[in-house]
């Protein structure tokens, strides 16, 4: 039945590159890629979708009139969104006859929303999830198809959960179209009353307040902003932006100014948080991981400000 299901496919990124390229080794029918416009010929999936002679589309407007009409007359049954970014309207979700699957990279209804796999770092998850689901007229409120859960740790890292669901997702994704090509689902509905929707991230999200977030809080943002293409979390010293990748919880009771450098270790510097102090291991220079210890002093008061403009944009990971 796969060979028989005509799908449109909208991706973007690591996601949506890994589960095109299981479809197509699967033998799907995919009559077309929908990619970002700003997208150029390195992108995974532009790339992948031409290396395989597929048609792309690459609309500013995924739902302007023009785009809406190219698509239809590509008579899909189906729609598949992976890592796409844009929200499809209602016009377009009412093309294919059998609707518009998206993969979500967070448990549902607990995170539904943007960038969902940082947000459950940030507030210290010992799960995260992964979602196969209808898409409808609200956000990440239709019914589920398929889900599963991977262990978030105390250390793991925004790039380490990423590379995780990137194992899952290709999984369930065949499965719901199967399931949907056999007739066998219509997915689950949602109790989204009991839910909770996150906003977007944006990289002044990143910064690093010691006066106010405790040891724990600091390190979970930092390893929630530890990943391929995503700007680190960050404080201002003497009006230098110290961009930090890795931190670490101790079992030491140090205390005093919050933001402060109190000492420095061979395996860190040990900065004071609102309510004890943690160990700073790695901060980003130029671009590379440098030893903190190496760039922060002792004394040295870290405090939240204003990423420089300019700077590196954060990458939504859905």
């Amino acid at each position: 039945m796969k060979d028989r299901m005509r799908i449109v496919y909208f991706g973007q990124g690591a996601r949506g590159a890994c589960c095109l390229d299981v479809l197509l080794l699967l033998g799907y029918d995919i009559a077309c890629v929908v990619g970002q416009a700003t997208a150029t010929g390195d992108e995974p999936v532009i790339r992948l979708a031409r290396d395989h002679g597929i048609t792309v589309l690459q609309p500013r407007s995924v739902n302007s009139r023009s785009s809406r009409e190219a698509i239809a007359a590509l008579a899909p049954d189906l729609f598949v969104l992976a890592g796409f970014t844009q929200i499809l309207k209602p016009a377009l979700l009412a093309i294919p006859p059998q609707r518009t699957v998206n993969l979500h990279g967070g448990s549902v209804p607990e995170y539904r929303g943007a960038s969902p796999v940082n947000w459950q770092i940030a507030n210290g998850e010992r799960w995260g999830g992964c979602t196969v689901l209808y898409a409808d007229e609200g956000i990440d409120t239709g019914n589920v198809l398929a889900a599963d859960y991977y262990e978030i740790g105390p250390n793991t890292t925004a790039g380490e959960a990423v590379a995780r669901t990137l194992e899952i997702f290709p999984r369930l994704l065949v499965q719901a179209l199967d399931d949907i090509a056999e007739g066998r689902s219509y997915g689950v509905r949602q109790d989204t009353r009991s839910g909770r929707y996150f906003t977007k991230r944006t990289p002044r999200d990143g910064a690093i307040d010691f006066g106010r977030q405790s040891d724990r809080d600091v390190h979970n943002l930092v390893r929630a902003l530890n990943g391929p293409g995503l700007p680190p979390a960050f404080a201002t010293s003497q009006d230098d932006t110290i961009y930090i990748s890795e931190t670490s919880l101790h079992d030491e009771t140090v205390l005093g100014i919050p933001g402060r450098v109190g000492l420095v270790r061979d395996s860190g510097v040990v900065v004071m948080a609102a309510n004890r102090s943690l160990l700073v291991r790695t901060v980003i220079v130029d671009g590379a991981p440098t030893p903190a210890r190496d760039v922060l002093r002792r004394g040295e008061t870290l405090e939240a400000g204003n990423i420089k403009a300019g700077s590196i944009e954060i990458e939504v990971l859905a």
